[in-house]
């Protein structure tokens, strides 16, 4: 009876409460999409990796509101315009009188205007022939539907996953004048953005939606302590990992590329480069501190170091052009490259990152994006980025007698920074420089455009043969200015369209972050949101997703990759990207980042973090040192040599996940003609070509589905459990566990029975001898470390100010036991630095040694302690 009051209220036009409204002949789009960019839609028409099937009919509840989720193929309304293409314009609902006076959207946005500029607006239509009507602002009323995080007025009342993303749907309201409602009108603002409503409610009286934020701050207190830190690194200490360089940088001659991997010109032994990124500022530092940063780098095992972002820095700061380089600033720069080389440190570079041309030069250039297409098709620009390649690599560095040019320390050398021209042109470019690519697009393909807008495969086609002869110009030109280090592009996009792109280079390089911030507001501004989830219960996307983007017979490298955010499990993402790195035989690895500014640390920034710095030290010894070793088997994963058909922004996830077992990487198939690499047990098909067996006894796999809960590597060094989130690493000359709280871990020497709080454990032998053999061993036990007055939002990882005070170490305690022999054995704890804090008893029982590893020790904080014994 209850029911049918209600029911008989709602159809006589008064609302009861907040309750859905229909949306049946407004909707225009499913939630599924199985084909990107056909036009059709579903949902952002990004395909079925990105799509929102994974949202079921049903209710949604967000107190006071309820909200209702239709099937089938009307089901939401999508509104806006995408740097690919238009969607609908607007949608009208009927309510026919209706009494409204709140209005609930549960909605998403993708392509988001600038922050509190409109997405769209709601036009309410009374039946007393007025109007009213409201916007619908970015980062206000609505955010981007990939990784949500509450806003001032929208609420995350949805979270799910898809193949590429954590996606969601924001509730918002809206107070409106009220009254007896003929129709609401959504309508798109005009500005690029895609609009994405799911459901609509509505109540005939004054509501709103329960928002519990608060903000956390962190004091010096219950579980944290402060972590006294400095920079510095004690000459000859067991953090001092110099001992892993071959001093000075270019001894050997050129790199180059043999036999699939880098060797120098006087040694022809494979050899492998790990190390960190300095950005901005960080590339300027004066002399003395040059020499400060290079020790620093030389004691941490970095072997390499990227400068980036330096391009604009290194320009006069009031400039009449963007090509000529400002003499103070190159003397800082070229200083440091002397400074890294002479301790045995080579350097990489990027020729473009995100230099700005000067006032008036490039009038249709707008941003760093603008710039890297236009220097693919429009002269000028082209001519402009080949004369700042040649001031900054012909100019003759008064501290090392060479040109960059000429330089043997100068490792391998990127075009421009993050270029593919596929994923730029899609995610919006100026109207200047879209137009240029349309014109030619046109001269070139006079019956191309489909509908005023151009066929998306030939418009590919196009993308793709701009690119190749541009590729080629830029590395000729190079050449001609006597560059001999290998050279290549495109870090930046894991799409099996780019493999035949990426055989014109010397090497692959990519770039890959596992919980990099999301900005709900302004871009690169806080509040920042993190997701602080553990890489291995999201079955290690990081290293897996790149993985298949290596191709076998040319050199690898991720030249940056980091584990951004202040989450608790943040611990565990440095070592296992090391050890996979290892595992596949990638050429080469730079964090993300060593610095930015060399004083204020930002949230890639190891240089004031203990968690990112002791993690390096594992994965020197497991990448730098082969402690892990290369799998000999391999599954090649077979891509087409049509780059512009069938587009897809990343590899299937299985695809991944072969890296954890085995080699892999791409082969581009072209038939009988393609070689498979040494090793190849099976093949893994997406080339649409491969239609059965294509060699005998090599099996063909198609996307399997199937998804294991653990998975060890063919060399039995490796193994992971994504149920209980464990990892270990057991080789003979160090170890890593990696475990939560509650759990016990077992490797080949070390156990460890985890008491409290997430950590990684590890023990490294120093005098490169088998660990029971060593006489000394660096013993690490990394928990989690943040900044006094880091301020976080209660719904999550969402970072409001990152504080200004000391370090502070999360309580973390274990109990470590290590199967050595009979000696005797010391044991000490070490700070940040590697100075030993005092001695720290130990049980010991028989082979055994059994303490206590509690980073709130009474000796002081520590993670990381030293066991040594007379050497035999």
């Amino acid at each position: 009876m209850f029911k049918f009051i209600v029911a008989l209220i709602v159809s006589c036009g008064v609302l009861c409460g907040a309750v859905p409204l229909d949306l049946s002949r407004a909707a225009n789009s499913e939630f599924r999409d199985d084909t990107a960019d056909d036009g059709k839609g579903g949902w952002t028409d990004q395909g079925a990796e990105n799509d929102l099937r994974t949202l079921a009919p049903g209710v949604i509840r967000c107190a006071p509101v309820e909200f209702r989720i239709a099937g089938g193929r009307r089901a939401a309304i999508v509104l806006g315009k995408t740097p690919r293409r238009d969607f609908a314009s607007s949608a009208r609902i009927d309510l026919n009188g209706k009494t409204l006076k709140t209005l609930f959207l549960l909605h998403a946005a993708a392509w988001l205007p600038a922050f509190e500029r409109p997405l769209g607006y709601i036009r309410i239509a009374y039946m007393d022939g007025s109007e009213e009507e409201l916007p619908v602002l970015s980062g206000r009323d609505v955010g981007n539907w990939w990784e949500p995080t509450a806003l001032c007025n929208g609420i995350v009342a949805w979270e799910g996953r898809n193949p590429s993303s954590v996606v969601g749907l924001y509730a918002s309201s809206f107070a409106l004048r009220g009254g007896a409602v003929r129709h609401i009108l959504l309508r798109r603002s005009g500005l690029t953005g895609l609009w994405m409503v799911a459901a609509v409610s509505g109540s005939a009286t004054e509501e709103v939606l329960e928002n519990r934020e608060k903000s956390r701050v962190l004091r010096e207190k219950g579980d944290w302590k402060r972590l006294p830190f400095r920079r510095e690194v004690c000459k000859g200490s067991a953090l001092d990992f110099s001992f892993l360089l071959d001093a000075p940088a270019g001894k050997y001659g050129f790199l180059k590329v043999e036999n699939g991997h880098f060797v120098f010109e006087r040694n022809d032994r494979p050899v492998r480069f790990y190390g960190a990124n300095l950005v901005h500022a960080a590339c300027f530092p004066s002399h003395d501190r040059a020499e400060e940063l290079a020790e620093i780098s030389a004691r941490t095992g970095y072997n390499v170091i990227r400068l980036h972002h330096f391009d604009d820095k290194i320009l006069a700061s009031e400039r009449r052009d963007s090509v000529s380089l400002h003499p103070g600033q190159l003397d800082k720069f070229e200083y440091l490259i002397a400074a890294l080389k002479k301790r045995g440190i080579y350097v990489t570079i990027d020729l473009f990152m995100s230099r700005k041309p000067a006032a008036g030069e490039f009038p249709q250039i707008r941003n760093d994006r603008d710039y890297k297409l236009a220097a693919m098709l429009i002269p000028e620009v082209n001519r402009n980025l080949k004369e700042f390649s040649r001031n900054l690599l012909t100019h003759r560095n008064p501290y090392t007698g060479l040109t960059l040019a000429e330089e043997p320390a100068l490792l391998k050398l990127s075009i421009i920074n993050e270029n593919t021209p596929f994923h730029l042109i899609m995610n919006g470019v100026s109207k200047g420089v879209r137009e240029r690519y349309r014109a030619e697009f046109e001269r070139r393909y006079p019956g191309g455009m489909k509908g005023g807008e151009p066929d998306p495969e030939l418009f590919r086609k196009f993308i793709s043969d701009v690119y190749i002869a541009y590729y080629k110009d830029m590395a000729e030109f190079l050449r001609g200015l006597g560059v001999r280090v290998p050279l290549t592009e495109q870090n930046f996009i894991a799409s099996p369209n780019l493999a035949v792109h990426r055989e014109l280079y010397d090497y692959v390089d990519q770039h890959l972050y596992y919980d990099h911030p999301v900005f709900p507001e302004k871009t690169w501004e806080l509040p920042m949101k993190f997701h602080g989830r553990s890489v291995i219960a999201d079955r290690l996307q990081s290293p897996a997703r790149i993985a298949p983007t290596r191709l076998f017979d040319r050199p690898f490298t991720v030249s940056e990759f980091d584990f951004s955010g202040p989450g608790d499990y943040r611990m565990q993402g440095t070592p296992i990207f090391a050890a996979y790195a290892a595992l596949q035989d990638w050429d080469a690895l730079n964090r993300f980042a060593y610095s930015h500014t060399l004083s204020n640390p930002g949230c890639f920034d190891a240089a004031d973090d203990p968690v990112r710095l002791l993690g390096d030290r594992l994965a020197a010894v497991f990448f730098l040192r082969r402690d892990v070793k290369p799998a000999r088997n391999c599954v090649p994963v077979a891509v087409s040599p049509e780059a512009h058909k069938d587009y897809r922004q990343l590899y299937p996830e299985a695809a991944g996940e072969l890296a954890l077992r085995c080699r892999t990487g791409s082969i581009v198939w072209r038939g009988e003609a393609t070689r498979l690499p040494a090793g190849t047990e099976q093949l893994y098909a997406l080339a649409p070509e491969i239609t059965g067996e294509v060699r005998k006894g090599v099996p063909v796999l198609r996307n399997p589905k199937k998804l294991v809960t653990e998975v060890a590597s063919s060399t039995g060094e490796l193994h992971v459990d994504f149920r209980r989130n464990l990892f270990r690493a057991v080789t003979p000359r160090s170890e890593t566990l990696i475990l939560p709280e509650g759990e016990t871990l077992s490797g080949g020497i070390l156990t460890v029975r985890n008491r409290k709080s997430a950590c990684a454990a590890g023990v490294i032998a120093l005098d490169n001898r088998p660990l029971p053999e060593s006489s000394r061993l660096l013993v690490l036990h990394i928990g989690n470390v943040r900044r006094e007055g880091l301020t976080l939002r209660s719904s999550g990882m969402v970072v409001e100010d990152y504080g200004s005070g000391p370090l502070l170490v999360r309580k973390a305690v274990a109990d470590f036991t290590l199967a050595l022999p009979p000696a005797e054995w010391k044991l000490y704890a070490l700070d940040c630095s590697g100075r030993r804090l005092a001695e720290i008893p130990f049980e010991r029982n028989r082979e055994k040694i059994t303490f206590v590893a509690d980073t709130f020790a009474r000796t002081g904080p520590a993670m990381a302690y030293e066991l040594v014994r007379p050497a035999p």
